[in-house]
């Protein structure tokens, strides 16, 4: 992807917000700057007009959308909740991060060769590792427990850091009678150890 470097070519001064705004509406490839309350606009290479208030940026058109906003404890991007994307390029992605506004969705795309797409890593471990081919949990084997929660079970599946396997919330007996579970169900065998046994 080749990368490009727009120069602004004039620079003007304007009194009021207003006449600000009138002026560069119809600029290409121009900023300007309101010395009065600090606003700044910027014409882009495509011909689109920008311009922001101090810690604002906002989207060109009539009705004013604020599309980036920053304030001492946060950024926040498309406050107001506006149907305007937000898209990061890669490389070679042009989708590499995709926040589609219309269907509040959230895409990843990675390489076309399968090779890492997502990962998520605190303190040096590899808490989930997406390819193309693969979903790996705890990939490089840190000391971490694996758990899913469902409702009212705390444990319905958990894998603990010494590789054990625990599966909360199934029906347990002396057998599989007792148990109540069904052909293909999962159930707890009371009188073997508290052994994991499928119906039959």
């Amino acid at each position: 992807m080749s990368e490009k470097l727009y120069i602004p070519i004039k620079r003007r001064h304007f009194a009021t917000t207003a006449a600000f705004e009138t002026d560069m509406a119809g600029l290409f490839q121009q900023w300007g700057y309101n010395e009065g309350d600090e606003h700044i606009g910027i014409v882009m290479a495509d011909g689109t007009f920008r311009y922001h208030s101090r810690s604002e940026l906002f989207a060109p058109g009539a009705g004013v959308v604020p599309l980036i906003e920053a304030a001492a404890t946060e950024v926040v991007v498309n406050n107001g909740g506006a149907d305007i994307n937000f898209r990061v390029e890669g490389d070679t992605a042009t989708t590499l991060f995709v926040v589609d506004a219309g269907t509040d969705s959230v895409t990843i795309t990675g390489p076309a060769d399968d090779t890492v797409v997502f990962t998520v890593i605190t303190n040096a471990k590899y808490l989930l590792s997406c390819t193309g081919t693969d979903v790996v949990i705890n990939e490089g084997g840190a000391a971490i427990t694996f758990r899913v929660e469902a409702v009212g079970v705390s444990d319905a599946l958990q894998v603990s850091t010494d590789g054990g396997i625990v599966m909360g919330g199934l029906a347990s007996g002396i057998n599989q009678g007792a148990s109540g579970a069904g052909a293909g169900e999962l159930w707890v065998d009371t009188s073997d150890g508290n052994t994991i046994k499928l119906g039959v």
